[in-house]
Parts: structure tokens; sequence; C-alpha cells
């Protein structure tokens, strides 16, 4: 199917009854296949309808012929809630005297189950004598505050009963009951933000403001203890604004476990690289002793990057693009001692930005596309180097275009046809000018991509020992592309030519009518003197050429 049909407007989910209500979706696409993972979960016995319109198409363009309409209903829910956490932890000792106290089930409950009577605190040597507690409900925990508040040193017994219910009417299995015992401090230290990530990723905003996947819709904040959730609200204390003018993010729901708050967002974010999103967490936000943050947590962020599943169905690999933004550069050196085919310097500019492989293609997703018998590169097996995985060196040995489609980049049955018929379309190479924008990545006059110091950033004669690296070791450019100078050359799409005279000035490849024309290959390997690893610099094999020094990167059409 054509990718870019495949939007949430053509794939509607509603429940049956109440058909004007969309559920909101993350859509993830592969090949002639879509799957939906709702925001939320579905609720039990419940029928859903899935409509599926007539505005995707084919690769050719071809509309489906009717909407398709399904409907189901979700299974029955018998399983009994538990209580996953309680805040004191059973048997805790110097809790604070201002402390609150939060119980977390396993599953989100029916809020009308959730009162006073089912939640019982007391002296646990006057067991008959309840403490008065205000309640606070939210998804699948409550926060119970008690009034007056908690006596020094004194041992508390809190018994949850089986009159609350999950949302499906299944009552707890049995009374649970937790012990804690205070000390003679209050609790006064203002929490603090330790991290904001991305859901299922490692980037962390408050050290690395950029790398955000687009296709995200959770964000995880980590606090330096417990929080009360109800001061973590969207919209209020949590909200998020700034990116691209109309992008529609909204946070739709926050659930709070323990010192977790996970945002959970509707909408997705549009990429860039010159607009931010701001995250802020107003200083009300609370502990569960009462305590105010000292002062709001600000975060700007790009969203810079996707990931795209490479491959058939079943055995797909990810695949990292970096978004690169529309704009103009100078092309080509001004230096006097440059070589003459990087001459003469000329102004090109990008109406429209495009997506770039974040590091070069490797032997992993190779395999994926080609299959695990048609592997070209030469650092694989005996050949790998020491203390390396083959799977993520940049394959090698392939050729722009040959007949064997095994060594082939282009051509039929190559890489990029047998790509764009399973997960396209749009994949490509670069442009020259693609490629040389990008490597620079927004900074004027640095000589290579992402330093001045090649050993920051590349591998190369001086520092690689003779071999291949695998890739992403070495340090990224300001637009968070790896390898750009260094490790593998990277086959571009155009011809070769020996100046810039005439060359385009809209960043479309330079290319003429005799198909034997030497190719461009750009950014110096790990065999390369530091001088063919600067941005500027280029160079031209024959397009049959399929050496262990000359991989490629992907680009994609938005």
């Amino acid at each position: 199917m054509a990718q870019e049909s495949l939007t949430g407007d053509q794939f509607v989910l509603t429940k049956t009854a109440t058909p004007d209500e969309t559920i909101a979706c993350t859509l993830q696409k592969a090949g002639d296949s879509v799957t939906l993972d709702p925001d939320a979960d579905l609720s039990y016995e419940t029928e859903y309808t899935l409509t599926v319109k007539t505005g995707v198409t084919d690769t050719s363009g071809n509309h489906l012929a009717s909407q398709k309409v399904i409907s189901f209903i979700t299974a029955s829910d018998t399983t009994p809630p538990t209580v996953a956490s309680t805040v004191p932890a059973d048997g805790a000792v110097q809790v604070a005297l201002n402390s609150t106290i939060r119980v977390t089930f396993s599953e989100a409950m029916a809020q009308e189950s959730l009162t006073g009577d089912q939640f019982v605190l007391t002296k646990t040597d006057t067991p008959g004598e309840t403490i008065t507690c205000n309640l606070h409900k939210a998804g699948n925990s409550v926060t119970l505050s008690p009034s007056p508040a908690l006596s020094y040193e004194t041992e508390y017994t809190l018994t949850v009963k089986t009159g609350v219910t999950d949302t499906s009417g299944n009552p707890l299995a049995e009374e649970k009951g937790i012990t804690f015992t205070t000390g003679l401090e209050q609790d006064t230290t203002p929490p603090t933000v330790q991290s904001i990530k991305s859901g299922g990723s490692d980037v962390d905003l408050v050290n690395d403001t950029r790398g955000y996947n687009v296709a995200m819709n959770q964000i995880v904040v980590t606090f330096s203890e417990d929080m009360d959730g109800n001061t973590l609200t969207g919209g209020e204390n949590i909200t998020l604004t700034g990116g691209p003018s109309g992008h529609g993010v909204t946070i739709s729901s926050i659930t709070i476990a323990a010192t977790t708050a996970t945002l959970t967002m509707s909408g997705e974010f549009p990429p860039s690289q010159t607009e931010a999103y701001t995250l802020t967490i107003k200083k009300e936000v609370t502990d569960l002793a009462g305590n105010e943050m000292d002062q709001d947590h600000v975060v700007n962020f790009y969203v810079t990057e996707q990931t795209i599943e490479l491959g058939p169905v079943g055995k797909t690999v990810p695949l990292q693009m970096v978004w690169v933004p529309a704009g103009s550069f100078l092309m080509g050196s001004a230096d006097p001692g440059a070589s003459s085919d990087e001459k003469p310097q000329h102004p090109v500019t990008f109406a429209q930005g495009f997506w770039l492989g974040k590091y070069g293609v490797t032997q992993k997703q190779w395999k994926a596309v080609m299959g695990e018998d048609h592997n070209p590169s030469y650092f694989q097996g005996i050949h790998t180097p020491a203390g390396m995985d083959a799977d993520n060196l940049p394959v090698e040995g392939v050729a722009w275009k040959r007949d064997d489609p095994q060594y082939s980049i282009n051509g039929a049955g190559g890489f990029l046809d047998t790509l764009n018929t399973v997960n396209g379309p749009g994949f490509s190479l670069p442009s020259e000018s693609q490629w040389e924008y990008a490597a620079r990545g927004g900074v004027e006059n640095q000589k290579y991509s992402g330093s001045d110091d090649p050993d920051a950033v590349a591998w190369y004669w001086d520092n690689s020992g003779g071999t291949i690296h695998e890739v992403g070791t070495k340090a990224s450019n300001a637009w968070g592309l790896h390898d750009m100078s260094g490790n593998v050359w990277e086959w571009c799409q155009d011809h070769y030519h020996g100046d810039y005279n005439g060359a385009p000035a809209d960043g479309s490849a330079w290319e003429e009518a005799d198909p034997s024309r030497s190719r461009v290959v750009r950014g110096g390997s790990w065999l390369n003197h530091e001088g063919f690893l600067r941005s500027a610099c280029r160079f031209d094999d024959s397009p049959s050429s399929c050496g262990n020094r000359i991989g490629f990167r992907l680009l994609r059409q938005p």
C-alpha cells in the first residue's frame, strides 16, 4: 500500500453504541499491513466497530473499492483486582508525620466502589477507632489524607476491604492489610524531576533535547519520590506547548505509579529541528506529604526522529531516520586550496525537508530486506573485527547498480526496488546536495560532519586500526546524524561531474543519460586519510564497483 495514504483518519475505531466518539489509536505501518494500537485499553464486554475508508490506496494510486467495516466484542473480565502497591509500604518505619497514604490497584477500578468505608485506617493498638481520611481517586489509585495528621512514633494499620471492585464488577479477592510506623519528623523536602523520557526510550530530555521519535505517544516523567496524583493534572500543572504551528498534540491522560507519571498523548508530533516543543511541570505538583517543587521544571525538546520497520511482516528490523529540515546552504568549498571539483561554491535551497538514515544501512538491515543468504559484505563471519557484531557494521560490498541484485542498491530486484515494494514507497539514495546539506548539520564552516576534530566523529586511517567499525560509535553532528565522515564511503544518486558549473540549485540529483558514467561517493572511509572526510570532499566510482569501503544511507521523502 501507499504508506502516505495510511493515515489515522482512514482507520476509524469506535464503540458501536457511540459511533461519533472516535477512539485514538497509534498506527504502525509495514508494507501491506497496518497495526492499530488504541491509546487506552479497550473495555471489557463491549462491541467495537472498525471502519477502513476508501482514502487508502495501493502503490499505483488505486483506492479501496468500498469502505470495509468490521465489528468485534471484547472478552469478559473475571479476574479479581489486587492491591499492587502502597505508600508507605507494608512494614515501613520512620514514616513522616505529614504523609498521605496511596493504594494502587492492579487495574482500573470502579470509582463508585472506592468509598471511605472500604479503606479503614486505625492505630494498631486501638483497632476499633477509625481515623477519618479524605479520599482522592484517580484511575487505579486512591490517596488517603488522614485528618488530623498522623501521631509520632505510632504504628498504624490500613485495611482495604473486599467491597472495592474493578470496572467489570470483580471485587478484591480478600481484604488487604498493611502496617507502618511513624517517626518524629515531618517531610519537608521538595520533590524534584529526575528524568523525562519518551515511552520505551532511553533518551532523557533533562540532558538531551534532541532525538525524540515522531511516533511517540507517551512521555514518562520520573520524580525523586512518590507524588500526589491529584496535583499531576494535564493542561493545568503539566502543559505541552510550542512545536510547529497547528500540530494539535495534547496530553490526553496521566497515569501515576509510585515515582513516575506517564503522559499519554493524542495526535502525532510533526518533526522539527528548529521549532521546539515545551513541556512544563509546574511547581504546584506535590509529593504525598504536600511539598511543592522549588520551581517550575521546563524542558524544550525537538522531535527529530522516526523509526521504520524494514523487511516483511514478522521479520522486520528497525531503521532510525532523522528529520533534515527545509533550508539553504552553500555547497562546495571556497578554500583556495580545495579541489576544483568542489567549486564553484554555490547556494542550494531545499523547499521541503526529508528523512535521512541516522546511520548507514547495516548488514542486519540489508539482510532483512534481501534475505539472510544475500549479504555482500566482506566484514562478516571470520572477517568480523574482534569484539564487534557484524549485524551492526555498515553493509559494504554494494554497487550503485550491477546485474546481480544481491550486490546492487538500484535496479530490478535490488535493495531499493525490494524495499519500496515491501515497505515503501519513497526510499532512495540522497542526492549529492542532500547528502552534503545533511552532513553539515546546519553549521557553517565546520570541516567534518559534526566537528573540526576528525577523531571525535569519524573512523579513518589514523584511528580505525585498519578495519571497519560498528555504526554510531562516534559522535553525531548537530542534527543527530552519525558516521557521515569516515567508516564507509556512501553512494549518492548523482552522476559525477568535474565541477559544479551547471549544478542544480534545488537539491535534486544531477544525472545524465549515460548509465555507465561514474557515480558520486561521499564521506571517506576507515582506510582514508582525514582530507577525504571533509564535508565538501567529493569522489567517484564506477556504478558497478562494490569494494569493502563503500556503503550507503537511506533517504525517504515525507
